[in-house]
């Protein structure tokens, strides 16, 4: 039974690992340079700015996936989910990003954003079906842009990327709260 949850501080350890496991299907998509590259350390969870969500997907105990989520424009960012490979097509990327959504639409937020590569299955693809689209952030999304600006800086625009954002006006009845 997977269980989705607020992450601990003693939960913070185990995220790089599923990080670098997660990234190594990058590989079998032509992009090796992504599934190489340095995940973000423990630290980096400890150091969140107040008011960003870490969950993670328990299996028996074993955390096995996780999603952390910001503040940026004022709106809902999803910057990272992970989930272990030995336990993808499980739908435990989409309960984690349901838990994302459920989060931003109890804090009064309008939008969740986020950026991705475009044409890979896992990133473009599966964030359209939970009802992201795809969008080009104006001036009104300085953060969101800075952000784009910083991957291509890090040369993370080997294939080309993306931002997309769901409007939570449209389906907040639809949202079955499970935060407090």
């Amino acid at each position: 039974m997977i269980e989705i949850r607020h992450a601990n501080v003693k939960d913070f350890p185990h995220l790089p690992e599923i990080e670098k496991d997660a990234g190594t299907l990058f590989a079998d998509f032509g992009l090796p340079e992504i599934a190489a590259s340095d995940t973000s350390p423990e630290d980096f969870y400890r150091g969140l700015p107040e008011g960003s969500l870490v969950l993670v997907a328990e299996d028996n105990s074993i955390i096995v996936g996780f999603l952390v989520g910001l503040v940026v424009d004022g709106q809902a960012y999803l910057r990272e989910l992970s989930v272990r490979r030995s336990h993808a097509k499980r739908g435990i990327g989409k309960r984690l990003a349901e838990g994302i959504i459920q989060w931003a639409a109890a804090k009064g937020f309008h939008t969740v954003t986020l950026t991705t590569f475009r044409d890979l299955p896992f990133n473009e693809t599966f964030y359209a079906k939970l009802g992201f689209k795809e969008f080009a952030p104006d001036n009104a999304w300085s953060e969101l842009r800075a952000i784009r600006d910083k991957e291509k800086r890090n040369g993370l625009d080997i294939r080309p990327r993306i931002a997309m954002r769901l409007d939570l006006d449209c389906i907040k009845t639809e949202l079955q709260p499970y935060f407090p």
